[in-house]
């Protein structure tokens, strides 16, 4: 699923990666974000423990707390990514903007000034320009990713979108570029 907003010469591009699930994908998502919450309150459960008991705190354990900290934050955003994520395009005027947002924060920010900017689709493994193709094209893959080359590099998005829409939204940003 994606949206796409065209206005004074800014064109937006969100790609929902996260459209779609089905019970199952539903399922893992509150079994991760259950694992994120255990693994997090465990090491405060243990801590009121050991003050209550009155020993001492080990080095030992204040690794571990940090270690379960870095792993419940890396579930959360898993369980973030999985539920709310998206990826954004901006593109305005010569300026090409990209970030994955997690609803809660964005990641992945890239700002780049360009000269030339040409979009293209990958089918079988082979990159295809979009500006000459029609907007009605026979592909055995309804989907594709689309790519941005910005001054020679390559941005690909992670999600994919009807391979007729990404042929509208090359057409729509060759016109406005």
């Amino acid at each position: 699923m994606y949206d796409i907003n065209i206005k004074n010469n800014v064109t937006r591009l969100d790609i929902f990666v996260a459209q779609g699930r089905n019970k199952a994908s539903r399922f893992g998502l509150i079994f991760i974000l259950f694992c994120s919450i255990i693994i997090i309150f465990v090491p405060i459960v243990v801590f009121f423990v050991i003050l209550s008991t009155g020993s001492g705190i080990t080095f030992g354990f204040i690794i571990t707390c940090i270690l379960a900290s870095i792993v419940s934050f890396y579930l959360f955003r898993l369980f973030l990514w999985n539920k709310y994520g998206k990826e954004t395009y901006i593109i305005e005027n010569d300026k090409f903007i990209s970030f994955y947002d997690y609803k809660v924060f964005k990641d992945n920010n890239i700002l780049i000034q360009y000269n030339s900017l040409k979009v293209f689709i990958i089918i079988n493994n082979i990159l295809m320009n979009v500006s000459s193709m029609k907007e009605t094209v026979d592909f055995e893959e309804k989907e594709s990713i689309i790519c941005f080359e910005i001054d020679g590099k390559i941005i690909r998005s992670i999600g994919k979108i009807p391979i007729d829409s990404i042929i509208r939204i090359g057409k729509a940003i060759n016109s406005n570029a």
